[in-house]
């Protein structure tokens, strides 16, 4: 078993070559689906799809992307595919899928990057943008659904470095602005994000947890402004007074993010 992906009680896994469909409850083996591939390298699962990519055929022999289309059973059903000259025969390695929009990691030995695919028709997947900048990580890639990407990776082999990269990917016709990058101690296998935090798989370094997206924006620190819903019982007064015993309540804002609400007791 090489992938599992979770989605409405069903497990999408892969091994060899194929994907099976199975009920995460009962066990049940629902369907196989043979993809043609010896392996897979990297699958994906979104709201109507599930996407795998080739490991393909030796180091620079390119990977084939495959669409399959889910049924309300959560059965598979094979659509369009992008063949390794679609892909500019890159080695894809991760895919993030989200509403038929694709982030490909490629990791290419000493060549990283990102590249992007338009999958809202299964049937007819097309590239939005290739490869932009080869020295950014591919290995693991994820979006936090704000236009941001978070990619971990060792671009440029043994001698290259271990990062975690943060690009802006609003437009996914770019997929090269890199916004920030981190040093990582030992080559990371795979991120996930929670909680505004990302979570790095780091091989011999552990798990390392990395504040990706932090207050400060290139050292410059955000504008919060408070506002109060309580009307003022006296105007003469300078400030808002309010009324002892009554509850109100603040919003402390930043200039993109609520950052909390505050219940004031006076």
């Amino acid at each position: 078993i090489a992938h599992v992906r979770l989605r409405d009680g069903l497990a999408y896994v892969t091994h060899g070559g194929r994907i099976s469909v199975i009920d995460a409850v009962t066990g049940d083996i629902r369907q196989t689906v043979d993809t043609g591939d010896a392996s897979i390298a990297a699958l994906a699962v979104d709201a109507a799809a599930v996407y795998v990519v080739s490991a393909g055929g030796g180091w620079w022999g390119g990977s084939t992307l495959r669409v399959y289309s889910t049924a309300a059973d959560g059965g598979l059903t094979a659509r369009g595919t992008l063949a390794p000259q679609d892909l500019s025969y890159q080695r894809v390695v991760s895919i993030f899928a989200a509403d038929g929009m694709l982030t490909l990691g490629v990791d290419n030995g000493f060549q990283g990057g990102l590249m992007t695919v338009n999958a809202s028709n299964p049937g007819t997947p097309f590239v939005i943008s290739g490869v932009d900048d080869q020295s950014i990580a591919g290995r693991s890639v994820v979006l936090n659904g704000t236009g941001l990407a978070v990619a971990v990776g060792s671009p440029g082999g043994v001698f290259g470095r271990l990062a975690l990269d943060v690009l802006n990917l609003s437009d996914p016709g770019n997929t090269g602005r890199l916004q920030a990058s981190y040093p990582l101690s030992a080559a990371p296998q795979a991120v996930k994000l929670a909680g505004g935090m990302a979570y790095v798989a780091g091989g011999t370094g552990g798990l390392v947890v990395v504040n990706y997206a932090g207050l400060d924006a290139n050292g410059v620190p955000p504008k919060v402004s408070i506002t109060a819903e309580a009307a003022d019982a006296d105007a003469t007064t300078d400030g808002i007074q309010v009324i002892r015993s009554e509850e109100h309540t603040s919003e402390l804002q930043s200039r993109q993010y609520l950052v909390c609400r505050l219940l004031l007791e006076k």
